[in-house]
């Protein structure tokens, strides 16, 4: 057995893979710059999100997400004249 072939041989294979674990640490680093960017920028839109009238200086037509609530209670009538309304109308002047 030819040990410093073996040896030249795993040493050929190692510097094989050093390349691709090189060009891995590269992107893992670009990819948590970039995961750090996106948390940031994350974060501040989930603050502006939680802004309305109530907790900030905006006025509350920029209020987005709220429902609005109506003032009186909704009833379960038709609009309009109502069923035994006496209706009333204006009647033309002979010129």
């Amino acid at each position: 057995m030819n040990f410093s072939a073996v040896i030249a041989d795993l040493n050929n294979q190692i510097t094989a893979l050093k390349k691709p674990i090189d060009c891995l640490g590269q992107e893992n680093a670009a990819l948590r710059q970039e995961n750090t960017r996106l948390r940031y920028e994350n974060d501040s839109l989930k603050e502006r999100l939680g802004l309305n009238s109530t907790n900030s200086s905006l006025p509350p037509s920029h209020d987005l997400y709220l429902n609005k609530r109506h003032k009186r209670p909704r009833r379960n009538k038709k609009p309009g004249p109502q069923p035994g309304h006496k209706c009333q109308s204006y009647q033309q002047h002979q010129l």
